[in-house]
């Protein structure tokens, strides 16, 4: 490996995870595979995605629990970021805040919906009557099968 333990434990996670913000949480081996890929890379230059992985894979495997630790650390660190980061982007005063915005949106256009359709109620019979009045039928649409 090309850094020891007692190093690992001093970096900070943004040094291996330089975007702002990410959908999920990084796991001890991402964190492991990420600061080695450039030295397998270096010792394997001819080695494909596939084999750099399995490098990696083989290589996390032989670690001691001790040398895992600072990755396990680190994972932590970034599911505490991670959940932190989500409670504040959809806190409940937010989801809550949205909730309302939405159900009173919707209360209001089926309230302007039910008064609409109250207005025009009345003049329904109405209508009726004016037809069969003048003697005009209103022409319905009639379907005939294929």
């Amino acid at each position: 490996m090309n850094k020891d333990s007692a190093q690992v434990t001093d970096l900070d996670r943004s040094e291996f995870d330089d975007r702002k913000e990410h959908k999920s949480v990084l796991t001890a081996y991402k964190f492991f595979s990420q600061e080695n890929q450039d030295y397998i890379r270096k010792e394997a230059p001819e080695a494909s995605i596939e084999e750099v992985d399995k490098i990696l894979g083989q290589k996390w495997d032989s670690l001691t629990e001790g040398e895992k630790k600072p990755y396990i650390k680190l994972a932590d660190s970034d599911k505490t970021h991670y959940n932190t980061s989500l409670t504040k982007g959809l806190g409940a005063e937010n989801g809550t805040s949205k909730t309302k915005n939405i159900v009173s949106t919707v209360f209001i256009a089926l309230l302007i919906d039910l008064f609409a359709f109250t207005l025009i109620l009345p003049l329904f019979p109405r209508l009726l009557n004016y037809y069969r009045l003048n003697g005009q039928q209103v022409q319905s649409c009639k379907f005939t099968g294929a």
